[in-house]
C-alpha cells in the first residue's frame, strides 16, 4: 500500500496495486550512502488522483517494516492510450534536512549519535538507532544539515537509513539510522538457473602503476615560494621493509606487481610503467609524501569491477524466507556459463525494487567506492576552506587545528588481540597517546583473509578497546590500522580471529532453580516480589488483577496471538485474534482509512440524511436523528459490505458530485426520504460496485467536471429508478455508462445538449418508461447494447462501432413535462456560516502560579515558562464541518526581541473555574507563523485543530513554548474566525 499525506501531514488516501484507483510501476531505488528515490503512476481520471500533486508526501513500508518517507518532487501527466499521472519522489529526509541551516558547531571527541543529536536538534527529524562508531571531531560551519550528515558518515562511518513512525493516520516520528553497516554477511547465492534472470558486469579499466608525488611549495627566505616538493631524496628498497625500491634522485614511485600485471611492453621485452600525478599541498616532509603517494597508488592498481543483475526476490514464496537480500548485504553470485566462471563475493550497493513485483528487483554489486563527495563537493570543501582561513592566513597565525600537526604515517597498531565470548568478541590493543594520531579503524568479516575495506570498517574512534557483536558460534576475522589528523592511514595489522560461544546446559545447570528448590527456600510474597524489574522471562501461565505497560506482543514464535475478553459471569464478549476483532459493538469516535474494511453488522441497514438541516454528530440511525453531509457518510462505510444491504433514505440539497465507489459483496442503496422529499445534487459517479440503486434523485447540471449527471462506471449493475437529470443546457449527457450493466426506469431527461443515455465499453442495459428529450436518445458504442420497452424520451437512436440498440415496438416516445426545471442549480451541500469570537479575558500561569493580567505571554523571562490562556466558548461549533479558521491577535510592545518573533498557539480546555493550581494542559499545536512588536497578524488554524473543535475535543486556544528566544506578549481579546457549514 501507497499513504497519500498533504503537506499538513492529513492522510488523504490509500492507494493499492488492486485498488479503485490502482498503482502501477512504484518502482524504490536505494543507494548505500547516496540516492533515494521512489516513483509510481496511477490512472489520472480517478477521483484520488487530485491526491498525488506536487509537494505531497508519499509513504510505504519496506520488507523490514520500516515506514519511507518521500516528497513528491516531480510529475508528468500523460494522455497516450491511457490517460495516467507519474509522480518522481525525493527521500524527504534528503528534501528537508537540505534546506535546514547549521551556522557553527563543533562536536569534539564526541560520539556519532552526540554529533548526530547536534546537527538535528533544530529539526523536525531526531536521532535514532546509532551504532557505537567510537569518538571522534568535526565542525559544522554554515551548511546544511544533510551536509552534517555526510561529515559524520565519512569521519566516524556507518551507513544511513531513514524511517518515519505512524498512528492513526498522523506522522508521529521522524528518525535518522546511522549504522555500522547496513545489511550483513548472509552467505546468500545468486545463481543463473536460480534466481538470476539476467547478470552484467561492468569493468572500469584505468590502472596506473606509477605516481609523481608534489607537495607544498615552501616559502624562501626572498619571502616567495620555491618549487613544490618532492621526495627524490628519499630512499626505499624492500630490503630493508620498504614496499617498494625507489633510488635516490627519482620522483616517482612504482609497484612492481601492477607493473607485472598492466606494464606496457617495450620492444626489448621488458613493461614499461602507466604514470600519473598526484598533488598533497599541504605536506611538508618528503618521506611522508613518498608514503601518501604509495598508498594513493594502492587505489589506482586494480580495475573496478561492478556487476548488475536482474533477479527474482525469492523471499515472499513459502519456505524461501531464508533467500531474503537486503541493501549492504555481501553475497556471491554465481554465473557457471561464463568461461571461466563468475564467482563474485561483493556488497550490495544499489537495489531497485517494484512494489509488490518480487520478479523485478534489480540489484548492484561491486566494490564499494566511497563517492559520498563528488568532485563538485570536493571543489566547494577547498572554496570553503580558503574562506574560512582566509583572515587568519593574512595575519600569519591562528589557533591550532588538527592540519597543524606533522603528516606523520603513524604506526601499525601493536599488540591487537581478540577473545570471544557469548554472541561478542573483544578486541584490545596498545593505545598511543600521540597528538598526531587521530583515530583507530577496526575492520571485520567471516571471511577468511578478506580485503579490509569502507563496507567492512566496524568501528572509527580514539580508544584501546573494542566489543564487536556477532552471534552465537561464529568465526570473525579482524584487521586494525591507525589514522592520523590529516587522514593519513597506517598499514593494517596482520589478521586476527576470534569465535563467539554459545553457552550449554552443562554449564548453567547448577545454578538451575527448581520448582523444589522455590518450594524449600524461596518464600517468595508479595512483600519481596513488589517493585522487582523482570527484564525477560517466559511465563506459561499468568494470573493477574491488572496489567500496565506500553507494549504488548502475541504469537510470532509461540503460535497465533490471541486475545479473550470474558465478562463476570463467564461469558466471553470479544476476541482479537489472526481473523479479525470480535465484539457486539465496536465503539470509537473517529475510524481513520480503511481500519474497519468489512461491513460486520447484520441485515440491512437504513440510514437518514437531510442536506439541508441534518447534524454529523447525530447517529443517523432515525428520522428524528439525520446526518448533513452525505458524502462523509458514504466515504465511512467499509467497501466489503459482507452481503449486507446499506440504505441512504436522502432529502434536501447537496451541490457537488457525489462519489459511490468500490463497494462490494452487497446492495448499496440512495432513495429518497419519503414520498415528498427526496435528493437534490449536481452528480453522481458510481464506479467499480457490485450493485447499487438510484431511486429518485434529482440532478441539475452545471459546467463542473464530467460531461453526465450520472456515471456508472465498471460496475456489476446498476439500477436507476424515478430519477430526473435536468441539463441546464451545459450537461452534454444525463446518463453514461461504461463497462457496467445497467436498468433505467422511469427516468426523465431534460435540457441535455447531446444525448440521454451514453452506453459505452461493452455496457448492457435496459430503458423503459422515460420521458423527456434530448438530441440523441440513445447512443451505444464500442460493443454495448441497449434494449427498451413501454416508452423512451424524445432523440435519434443511434449506434456505432458494434454498438446495438433494440427498440421493442412498443417502445414509443414521450416528451414529459419538466416540473418545472428550476432556473439555478441546488444550493450548496450546507451553505456556509461564519462565526467570530472575541475571549472575555486572559490569564497567565508560570512558576509563581496563575495571575489575570491585560496580557497573555509565552515564553520564559524569569519565573519560569508562561502559559498564556483566552477564555472563550466554541461550542457552537460543535457537530458543524468547519471549512476555515483563523485567529487574530496583537503583539504588545516591550515584550522579548522587537524583531519578528515565532507565536506558539496551543489548544486547552481549561476555564476560568476549573483552572485548578498546577500548569494547564495545552495539545495540539494550533497555528504558529511570526509577528514582531505592534503588529497585529492573521494566522491559520490547523485542519487537525479544527477537527477537534467540531467534535469537541477542543474548547479554547492559548499560547506556550519554552525558553527566552520566543518571549513575547500579546492581547487579551484576539479574534477567532470560523466559517463552518
Amino acid at each position: 500500500m501507497i499513504y497519500i499525506f498533504d503537506k499538513n501531514e492529513q492522510l488523504l488516501t490509500i492507494l493499492k496495486p488492486d485498488g479503485p484507483c490502482p498503482y502501477k510501476e512504484a518502482a524504490h531505488i536505494e543507494q548505500l550512502n547516496k540516492e533515494n528515490t521512489f516513483s509510481f503512476w496511477i490512472p489520472a481520471d480517478h477521483a484520488d488522483s487530485q491526491y498525488v500533486k506536487e509537494e505531497n508526501l508519499v509513504a510505504f513500508k519496506d520488507l523490514d517494516g520500516d515506514i519511507r518517507l518521500f516528497v513528491i518532487k516531480e510529475l508528468d501527466e500523460v494522455h497516450d492510450d491511457v490517460l495516467y499521472k507519474e509522480a518522481f519522489c525525493q527521500a524527504a529526509w534528503k528534501d528537508e534536512l537540505g534546506e535546514e541551516p547549521l551556522q557553527d558547531i563543533r562536536p569534539q571527541n564526541k560520539t556519532a549519535a552526540e554529533a548526530l543529536t547536534s546537527a538535528l536538534q533544530n529539526t523536525r527529524w531526531k536521532v535514532g538507532n546509532v551504532a557505537s562508531l567510537g569518538t571522534n571531531s568535526t565542525n559544522f560551519y554554515y551548511e546544511k544539515v544533510t551536509s552534517a550528515i555526510t561529515k559524520i558518515l565519512t569521519i566516524w562511518g556507518g551507513e544511513v537509513k531513514d524511517r518515519i513512525t505512524v498512528s492513526n493516520g498522523k506522522i508521529t516520528g521522524r528518525y535518522i539510522d546511522i549504522l555500522a553497516r547496513r545489511g550483513a554477511d548472509t552467505g546468500k547465492r545468486f545463481e543463473i538457473t536460480k534466481d538470476i534472470q539476467s547478470l552484467k558486469r561492468t569493468i572500469l579499466s584505468y590502472p596506473k602503476t606509477a605516481l609523481y608525488g608534489r607537495g607544498k611549495g615552501l616559502e624562501t627566505e626572498a619571502g616567495g615560494y620555491s618549487r613544490k616538493i618532492t621526495f627524490a631524496d628519499i630512499v626505499w628498497s624492500t630490503a630493508n621493509g620498504n614496499p617498494a625500491d625507489k633510488p635516490a634522485g627519482q620522483e616517482w614511485v612504482g609497484d612492481p606487481v601492477a607493473l607485472s600485471q598492466f606494464g606496457r611492453e617495450n620492444p626489448d621485452g621488458s613493461k614499461r610503467h602507466r604514470f600519473d600525478f598526484v598533488d598533497f599541498s599541504d605536506e611538508e616532509d618528503p618521506a611522508n609524501l613518498l608514503n601518501q603517494t604509495w598508498n594513493d597508488l594502492q587505489n589506482r592498481t586494480k580495475p573496478i569491477m561492478r556487476y548488475e543483475m536482474k533477479v527474482i526476490d525469492l523471499e515472499k514464496i513459502p519456505g524461501f524466507e531464508h533467500e531474503k537480500s537486503r541493501l549492504g548485504d555481501t553475497v556471491f553470485s554465481i554465473d557457471r556459463f561464463f568461461s571461466p566462471a563468475l564467482l563474485i563475493e561483493a556488497r550490495i550497493i544499489e537495489i531497485k525494487r517494484y512494489l509488490n513485483e518480487p520478479e523485478r528487483t534489480e540489484i548492484k554489486l561491486g566494490n564499494f567506492i566511497d563517492d559520498i563527495f563528488d568532485y563538485n563537493k570536493k571543489l566547494e570543501q577547498i572554496e570553503t576552506k580558503i574562506n574560512d582561513n582566509s583572515g587568519i592566513w593574512e595575519q600569519g597565525g591562528g589557533p591550532v587545528t588538527d592540519t597543524d600537526f606533522p603528516d606523520t604515517v603513524p604506526p601499525v597498531p601493536t599488540n591487537f588481540k581478540a577473545s570471544g565470548a557469548f554472541k561478542t568478541v573483544m578486541l584490545s590493543w596498545d593505545f598511543n597517546p600521540s597528538s598526531y594520531i587521530a583515530s583507530y579503524e577496526i575492520y571485520a568479516s567471516k571471511v577468511n583473509n578478506f580485503t579490509a575495506d569502507i563496507s567492512n570498517r566496524v568501528w572509527s574512534g580514539k580508544a584501546g578497546g573494542y566489543v564487536h557483536q556477532g552471534n552465537i558460534n561464529e568465526t570473525w576475522y579482524f584487521r586494525i590500522r591507525a589514522v592520523n589528523t590529516h587522514g593519513t592511514q597506517s598499514a593494517l595489522s596482520a589478521q586476527i580471529s576470534a569465535a563467539t560461544v554459545q553457552i550449554k546446559a552443562e554449564d548453567i545447570l547448577p545454578y538451575v532453580i527448581t520448582n523444589e528448590l522455590i518450594a524449600e527456600n524461596a518464600a517468595i510474597d508479595f512483600a519481596k516480589i513488589a517493585n522487582v524489574e523482570i527484564i525477560n522471562a517466559m511465563i506459561s501461565n499468568l494470573s493477574m488483577d491488572k496489567l500496565e505497560g506500553g507494549y504488548i506482543k502475541l504469537g510470532e514464535l509461540y503460535g497465533d496471538g490471541q486475545i479473550h475478553v470474558y465478562d463476570s459471569t463467564g461469558n466471553i464478549t470479544g476476541r482479537i485474534d489472526p481473523s479479525g476483532i470480535y465484539s457486539p459493538t465496536i465503539r470509537s469516535n473517529n475510524f481513520i482509512g480503511n481500519v474497519v474494511n468489512k461491513w460486520l453488522g447484520a441485515g440491512n441497514v437504513t440510514y437518514y440524511v437531510d442536506c439541508d438541516n441534518g447534524n454529523d454528530a447525530n447517529d443517523g440511525l432515525t428520522s428524528l436523528t439525520p446526518k448533513r453531509n452525505i458524502q462523509a457518510l458514504i466515504n465511512s462505510y467499509p467497501k466489503d459490505l459482507n452481503a449486507a444491504n446499506i440504505s441512504i433514505r436522502a432529502k434536501g440539497s447537496f451541490g457537488g458530485i457525489i462519489f459511490v465507489t468500490g463497494f462490494r459483496n452487497g446492495y448499496f442503496r440512495i432513495i429518497e426520504w419519503d414520498e415528498s422529499n427526496s435528493l437534490n445534487t449536481n452528480q453522481i459517479w458510481v464506479d467499480f460496485c457490485d450493485y447499487v440503486m438510484l431511486q429518485n434523485v434529482t440532478t441539475w447540471g452545471t459546467s463542473a467536471t464530467g460531461d453526465a449527471m450520472i456515471y456508472g462506471y465498471h460496475c456489476k449493475q446498476v439500477e436507476i429508478v424515478g430519477c430526473k437529470a435536468y441539463g441546464e443546457s451545459v450537461k452534454p449527457f444525463a446518463f453514461l455508462m461504461e463497462g457496467t450493466t445497467f436498468f433505467l426506469n422511469s427516468c426523465h431527461v431534460y435540457e441535455v445538449t447531446d444525448r440521454g443515455l451514453y452506453a459505452n465499453k461493452n455496457s448492457h442495459g435496459v430503458l423503459l418508461n422515460g420521458k423527456g428529450s434530448a438530441p440523441v436518445a440513445v447512443l451505444a458504442e464500442n460493443g454495448s447494447v441497449v434494449s427498451g420497452y413501454g416508452s423512451r424520451w424524445d432523440g435519434s437512436l443511434t449506434a456505432v462501432n458494434a454498438g446495438e440498440v433494440w427498440p421493442a415496438s412498443s417502445w414509443i416516445i414521450d416528451t414529459g413535462t419538466s416540473t418545472p426545471p428550476p432556473s439555478t442549480p441546488p444550493a450548496p451541500v450546507q451553505s456556509e456560516q461564519t462565526l467570530s469570537v472575541t475571549p472575555s479575558t486572559g490569564d497567565n500561569y508560570s512558576t509563581n502560579g496563575y495571575w489575570t493580567d491585560n496580557e497573555v505571554k509565552q515564553g520564559n523571562w524569569g519565573h519560569g515558562d508562561r502559559y498564556g490562556l483566552w477564555y472563550m466558548d466554541l461550542s457552537a461549533i460543535k457537530g458543524k464541518t468547519i471549512v476555515s479558521a483563523t485567529i487574530t491577535v496583537n503583539r504588545i510592545a516591550g515584550s522579548g526581541n522587537n524583531a519578528a518573533r515565532t507565536i506558539h498557539f496551543r489548544t486547552h480546555r481549561t476555564t476560568k473555574g476549573n483552572r485548578g493550581t498546577g500548569a494547564p494542559a495545552m495539545s495540539a499545536v494550533a497555528a504558529t507563523g511570526s509577528i514582531a512588536i505592534s503588529e497585529t497578524l492573521t494566522f491559520d488554524i490547523t485542519s487537525m485543530v479544527q477537527n477537534n473543535i467540531a467534535n469537541g475535543a477542543d474548547t479554547a486556544i492559548g499560547v506556550h513554548t519554552t525558553g527566552q528566544t520566543d518571549y513575547m506578549s500579546l492581547g487579551t481579546q484576539p479574534t477567532i474566525t470560523i466559517r463552518y457549514k
